[in-house]
């Protein structure tokens, strides 16, 4: 398949059960609502903050291992959105965690490395707690870790501003190469699997690095102009009164998002089949 095929079949994939979508859409909502109790409550009320961050994180693995059930599924040949399956998705978003949890710890000894040799080591925290995932996240928006350094060039020494676009390229092979992470994770079901380097190296180079680089600028291309495009539809749906804020509310949590995560998930799922 050539990259538009593979995202115009992602495309119709992602649209062919709405009401699998909805659904999708409710366990996308649910961290989120948690999510913003953590905040809310973070500083008044401790147990509504312990509660809230637990729950946020629990069904933030659950939605990471549904997302790789779909890459998984994608790869085994399946042409159907997976139905959501709590625990299995729970223990999916565990081991995608524990791979995201290897990559940012030698992530954060490299940039360490790197900043203490150019002087510039506070930008450390801001750089690891940018560390490149595969799943949704990633595929939302072009890599935080990039615009962390993006950030920094301005202001930075010669010395520094050298370590800083390093620090950036190494940040988008990593980017890279934990897509490759996750294909292989959501293809074996295998930590060790998934964090073979030099499997992964070969499923790169089978892919082809032109390819790799190329579908993933699509893809941000693609998610730009659908959410551009939907979020003016919810804006000109949200002048209605009353009922037009609920409308744009729900297109844009129950039907945009949901839609996302299974278009970039089916798409990464696709691009690894076809390697």
């Amino acid at each position: 398949m050539n990259l538009s095929e593979i995202f115009k079949e992602s495309f119709s994939f992602s649209i062919q059960n709405w009401k699998k979508l909805l659904i999708i859409g409710i366990l996308l909502f649910i961290p989120s609502f948690f999510g913003t109790l953590y905040q809310q409550y973070q500083s008044s009320n401790v147990i509504l903050f312990a509660i809230a961050a637990i729950l946020a994180l629990i069904f933030g693995l659950i939605v990471e291992g549904y997302t790789l059930s779909v890459i998984g599924d994608t790869i085994k040949g399946s042409d159907l959105i997976p139905d959501i399956v709590l625990k299995n998705n729970f223990i999916g978003g565990l081991k995608v965690l524990v791979v995201e949890i290897v990559y940012a710890i030698i992530l954060a000894i490299v940039f360490a490395i790197i900043l203490a040799i150019t002087g510039s080591l506070k930008l450390l925290p801001a750089l690891v707690s940018t560390t490149p995932t595969a799943t949704a996240n990633m595929t939302a928006a072009a890599n935080p870790a990039v615009n962390t350094v993006a950030a920094a060039l301005p202001t930075a020494g010669p010395l520094v501003f050298v370590g800083l676009v390093l620090i950036a390229i190494i940040a988008i092979i990593a980017m890279f190469f934990m897509l490759v992470s996750t294909c292989r994770l959501a293809k074996t079901d295998s930590i060790k699997d998934a964090l073979s380097w030099s499997g992964i190296i070969g499923d790169i180079k089978a892919i082809g690095v032109g390819r790799l680089i190329g579908w993933y600028i699509l893809l941000i291309i693609i998610v730009f102009v659908i959410t551009f495009i939907v979020g003016i539809i919810a804006a000109l749906i949200a002048i209605i009164p009353i009922v037009g804020a609920i409308i744009s509310a729900i297109i844009l949590a129950l039907l945009l998002a949901p839609f996302l995560v299974l278009f970039s998930s089916r798409a990464m799922g696709l691009l690894y089949a076809d390697a």
